[in-house]
Parts: C-alpha cells; structure tokens; sequence
C-alpha cells in the first residue's frame, strides 16, 4: 500500500527557509554535507488519490525540495542543514545515506537517488519567454538575463558533476540571492522549454524557446 499524506501546503507561491548554505566555508559541516550527498533523489507517493512525486536535489550550494502533484504543479522549498540532517519550511526532514529518507506529515518516505546527465548549455542558449511575457536569453556561457520592468535580473546556470543544473539568481532588481535548480525540457539537442527552480523567486517556473542561438 502506498503512503499517503497531505500536502496542505502546495501552493503556486514557493516558500523558503534563509540562510540554510550561505557561507563560503567549504570546510563547514553544511558545504561537506551537500559535497558528499550531491545529486536527485525521488520516490513516488499518493496524494489524495493521486499520483505525486517528491524530489530532492543538492547541488554544491544548495538543498531544494520539491513536491511535485499529478498536475505538474510544484511548490519547491530550501533547505537548512543542522546535526546531519536537512529541514524544511514545509516541516519536512530529510536524512541521507545512500538514499535520502524524508519524514513529512509524520510518514517516512525513501527516496532512491537519480542518475542524470549533465546538460549541454550549448544547446539550451536561446531566447524564452514566461507565461507572463517576460523574457529571458541564455547565453552559451550559462548566463540568463531576464527583463523585468525596465531592470535585468542575472539567473547564472552551472552544469555539475552529479548531473544536475544549478541555479543561481543574483540580488538584483530589488530581489534577493536565491540558490535552486533548473530543469531542459526537450529530447537530445531539440530543448523546447527550462524550468527554473529558485524556491521564493517570482522568475520560476516554466520559460518556453521562442529563438535558435
């Protein structure tokens, strides 16, 4: 039988806990967790009749949780390190061994870790757009600028060894530093669309390819 549990808490807003990973110190505790741990875990799970996923990714700065509803809507969360463990705002905790174990609404669930290929910017370089018409470019370097009202808010991609893409908004625009993840949406080479992941950020969600390079 499969674990079911609610998630009061999704939402179309992100919520985030501050100052999780935010040191440079790569000899701290936090920057040694995410160094041994780096990579995607999921599981599979029920949700009010319906099929849901839950997904953790840690990159070298950050720790995101994601819950994901049959719907494709997510609501992602940043997480803070204390005492080998990783909390969330959403209450969650999360343990890692070789697999993660995430206790939420007071059921465990074991996450199997994900092996991923690491993107190929040079392919995802182009020009999208937000359902809302705002736009972003991304550069082959992995810079996205992003216009927003009469400002440009920098979200820098990096491809990382365990496969996954992390984000990194900048404070500009008025916003704050946000540490998350992104996601191409294509086959191959043909990237149709990213998906930015930076838990309290207005720019995440969906961008979708309106140009070539």
């Amino acid at each position: 039988m499969k674990p079911v549990f609610s998630l009061g808490l999704m939402a179309a807003g992100a919520l985030a806990l501050t100052g999780c990973f935010d040191d440079d110190n790569k000899d701290s505790a936090a920057s040694r967790f995410l160094k041994d741990h780096q990579g995607q875990y999921s599981a599979a799970y029920e949700q009010d009749g319906h099929a849901a996923q839950l997904r953790l990714a840690l990159t070298s700065k950050a720790a995101v949780l994601m819950l994901i509803s049959d719907r494709d809507e997510l609501t992602a969360y940043s997480g803070r390190y204390a005492d080998n463990a990783l909390t969330f705002s959403n209450g969650a905790v999360c343990e890692l061994d070789t697999d993660a174990s995430c206790t939420l609404d007071a059921v465990t669930l074991t996450l199997s870790a994900e092996a991923l290929t690491a993107p190929d910017l040079q392919d995802a370089a182009a020009d999208y757009a937000s359902a809302g018409n705002q736009t972003l470019s991304l550069s082959v370097a992995g810079e996205a600028d992003i216009a927003l009202d009469g400002c440009t808010l920098t979200v820098t991609l990096v491809a990382e060894d365990s496969g996954l893409l992390r984000a990194e908004q900048a404070g500009d625009c008025g916003r704050s530093a946000v540490q998350g993840v992104a996601y191409e949406a294509g086959d191959g080479h043909d990237i149709s669309a990213l998906q930015l992941v930076l838990p309290g950020s207005d720019v995440s969600g969906y961008w979708t390819r309106t140009s070539g390079e």
